[in-house]
C-alpha cells in the first residue's frame, strides 16, 4: 500500500484490505486482538452492572458513588504504574497476569457474598487500567506506524463486537436465572 495524498474511497479499501492480511500474517497482532476480545468484553460487562451487582451483594445505596469512586481511583493508579509492573514482569507474564486477576475477580464477583465480593469485583477495574495501558503498548510496539492506526481500530472494533454479543446474553442469564449465574 503506498499511501496517496487524495482521500478516496478505493485508497481506503485498498489500506484496510492490507491491514487484514497484516493482521492474518502477524501471529502476535491476531493474538493480542483476540485476546482484547473477552477481557474487554468481562470489563465493560461488569463495570456496566456494577450497580445491580452492589444492591445484589447487600451495599446500601448511598454507598454506590463511593465503591464507584474507588473502582475509578483503582483504574488511574494501575494505568500510572502499569509500565513499571510491565518493565518488572515482561510481556508474556504481564499478558498471563491479566488473565488470571479477571478470572480470579469474576470468581469472587460470581460468588457474590455480601460485603466480601466487592474485593473481586475491584480487581476489575484494577486490571482494566493496567490493561488498556499495556495493550497499548505492545500493539504500538509491534505493529508498523502504517498500520498502526487501523489495526488499533479493527481491534476496537472487535473488542466493541465482544460487549455486543455478550451483554445481551449476560443479561438474558441474569434476568431468567440470576445475576449470579450470569458471571460464572
Amino acid at each position: 500500500y503506498k499511501p496517496s495524498k487524495k482521500l478516496k474511497i478505493k485508497n481506503s479499501i485498498l489500506h484496510l484490505k492490507e491491514s487484514f492480511t497484516y493482521l492474518k500474517k502477524s501471529n502476535y497482532i491476531k493474538y493480542l486482538v483476540i485476546y482484547s476480545f473477552p477481557i474487554a468484553a468481562i470489563i465493560t460487562i461488569t463495570m456496566s452492572l456494577s450497580a445491580a451487582y452492589f444492591k445484589a451483594i447487600s451495599f446500601p445505596i448511598y454507598l454506590m458513588g463511593f465503591l464507584a469512586f474507588i473502582g475509578a481511583l483503582l483504574i488511574a493508579l494501575s494505568a500510572k504504574n502499569a509500565h513499571k509492573i510491565e518493565e518488572w514482569l515482561g510481556e508474556r507474564k504481564t499478558l498471563r497476569l491479566i488473565q488470571l486477576a479477571m478470572i480470579i475477580g469474576i470468581g469472587v464477583v460470581s460468588l457474590m457474598i455480601p460485603y466480601w465480593s466487592v474485593f473481586g469485583y475491584f480487581l476489575i477495574p484494577l486490571s482494566a487500567g493496567f490493561f488498556g495501558v499495556v495493550l497499548s503498548n505492545y500493539m504500538n510496539l509491534h505493529l508498523k506506524s502504517s498500520h498502526r492506526a487501523t489495526l488499533i481500530s479493527i481491534k476496537n472494533f472487535f473488542s466493541n463486537l465482544a460487549v455486543f454479543i455478550l451483554f445481551p446474553i449476560v443479561g438474558y442469564i441474569s434476568l431468567k436465572y440470576s445475576m449470579q449465574v450470569s458471571f460464572i
